[in-house]
């Protein structure tokens, strides 16, 4: 989850762990950059404007290298819909937009729908499917 926000940050956080999401908070993008490298993660949350490092060039820069390819990205702004640094995220896979005013509620559903279940080892599918209010299959 990235924000420069921290109110914003905490509140996404907070909300994204009261559905079972494990959460890495941190302020700017290249933080984020960081964490995915190091670390790796299964899904990333995105502030669009940032200072420095933004959203476009965090999304951007992680397609690029093909850390995950397949990585859902959701990505949430304040900007317009026909703004310019929208068309870039366009040309990119797995990504969606939400934009501002948007309910803090959107954006867990939107991220269950995006994780890959093909590529989950069953531990995961059982949060995933915790997450989504089912039940996994035991096999």
């Amino acid at each position: 989850m990235v924000d420069d926000d921290i109110d914003m940050r905490e509140l996404i956080a907070l909300t994204l762990r009261h559905r079972g999401f494990d959460v890495v908070a941190v302020g700017d993008g290249t933080a984020a950059m960081a964490t995915i490298v190091s670390d790796g993660v299964d899904a990333l949350v995105t502030d669009l404007q940032m200072p420095g490092y933004d959203g476009v060039t965090l999304c951007r820069s992680l397609r690029a290298l093909r850390i995950s390819p397949a990585l859902p990205i959701v990505v949430f702004t304040g900007v317009g819909r026909n703004d310019a640094r929208l068309d870039a995220l366009r040309d990119l896979s797995d990504i969606r937009v939400l934009h501002k005013p948007m309910g803090l509620g959107q954006i867990a559903p939107t991220l269950i729908e995006m994780i890959p279940t093909a590529a989950l080892d069953s531990t995961s599918l059982r949060t995933l499917a915790h997450l989504s209010g089912m039940r996994a299959s035991p096999t």
